[in-house]
């Protein structure tokens, strides 16, 4: 279960993150978990952009636009 986010609906031919894929196309009927595998990343940045308060900015700006417009 903790590979499903919670409330997540889903069957067995669905395609489940973690879970090798069945024959029978039913991959909750037995499942079975991949091996993991543990590595290590150096130097990894992740950046996600647009922040939340630039996110916000540009709505904000965007919808003003669009009441200027009508």
């Amino acid at each position: 279960m903790h590979l499903l986010p919670e409330n997540a609906l889903v069957s067995g031919e669905d395609t489940i993150p973690g879970l090798i894929s069945s024959p029978t196309g039913d991959v909750l009927l037995r499942p079975q978990l991949l091996k993991t595998t543990p590595f290590t990343l150096d130097r990894l940045t992740i950046s996600l952009q647009p922040s939340l308060e630039k996110f916000e900015s540009l709505l904000l700006q965007l919808i003003n636009a669009d009441c200027q417009n009508t």
